[in-house]
This record gives C-alpha cells, sequence and structure tokens, in this order.
C-alpha cells in the first residue's frame, strides 16, 4: 500500500458512515469539514483528500487555501453547516489552539445535531492522542487556561470513536 492509499479508505469510511447527500437535500453547505494541523501533513495529501472528496460527490470547505485569511468564526459557520467532520488526529495536532477550538466546536455540534465524527489518526496513535490532553496545558499559553477542560473532554471522547489509524504500514479501521 502506498502512502496516499488510506485517502481511498477515508472517502469510503465517510460514505459508509455519512452517505451520499440527496440532490434535494439543502439542509447542510458541506458534507465535509476537515480539521487537521497543517504542518504536520504534507499538503499533497490533504489536497488529494479534498480532491477525492470531490470526485465522490462530497462537498467540503477547502480551508488550505484561505486558512490564513479565516476567523473562528468563520470556521465555527462552516462547522454547523457540515454533515460530519474529518478529524485528522497527528503528532501536534493537540497542541494547537487552533485545532482544539475546531475540534471543541465539532464536538459541541455533534452532541447538539446530526453531525457525524469521523477521527483518522495519522501516525499517530490513539493513546498518545490522549495522552496529549493530559499534557497540553503544558505546551500551550497560559491564556487558554479556561478552555483546556473543554479541549480535553473533546480529545478523549473523539479519540474513542471508530476511527481509521494510518502508520507507516498502511490504514486500518478500529
Amino acid at each position: 500500500m502506498s502512502r496516499i492509499d488510506f485517502i481511498d479508505d477515508i472517502v469510503k469510511w465517510t460514505r459508509d458512515k455519512v452517505g451520499i447527500r440527496k440532490k434535494e437535500e439543502t439542509v447542510f453547505m458541506y458534507d465535509v469539514f476537515v480539521s487537521y494541523k497543517s504542518k504536520d501533513i504534507p499538503k499533497n495529501i490533504i489536497k488529494l483528500l479534498y480532491a477525492t472528496l470531490q470526485k465522490s460527490k462530497f462537498k467540503s470547505y477547502e480551508d488550505e487555501i484561505n486558512r490564513k485569511e479565516d476567523t473562528s468564526s468563520e470556521f465555527d459557520a462552516t462547522i454547523s453547516q457540515s454533515r460530519s467532520s474529518i478529524i485528522v488526529f497527528s503528532r501536534n495536532y493537540s497542541y494547537s489552539p487552533w485545532c482544539l477550538h475546531q475540534l471543541a466546536k465539532i464536538f459541541n455540534y455533534s452532541e447538539t445535531k446530526r453531525h457525524v465524527i469521523l477521527p483518522v489518526f495519522y501516525l499517530v496513535d490513539k493513546e498518545t492522542v490522549i495522552g496529549q490532553a493530559d499534557r497540553m496545558s503544558q505546551e500551550l499559553d497560559g491564556k487558554y487556561n479556561e478552555q483546556f477542560n473543554l479541549w480535553r473532554e473533546s480529545i478523549k471522547v473523539v479519540a474513542e470513536l471508530p476511527a481509521i489509524s494510518i502508520s507507516r504500514g498502511g490504514a486500518t479501521q478500529r
């Protein structure tokens, strides 16, 4: 299996969990929101993920182009306009206030709406991600202290959901 064959696995899994939107369904603007730490994942892999989602008839918000221009309120609106979210946990995801903000919004939205969360572990295992939830306060600036509990809870709950794990040897569902 090549390094990027797992993209097809992610899209197939998304199709199985979320389904293809019917043409007349207009409740949501997007089918999939993708949350990821851009410095951890090669840009060509993210572009291929978006292209494969689009080829499979999923509409997604391609944020990598506008990431520096977008505000958190725009991401919040995009998350609320999406039927599902793919959360790509990676080595530094849990240390990014930006990613954690998105994760908390996705988690909160999934509890109040029919929003499907699809966790993907990219070259990191579940235990490491959960462990980061307990250590992140040492890494992040003190100005985020009031949000730590929400972020920790979001990481721990989402990391326990059925997921795809990507390792150097390929992708597996768990």
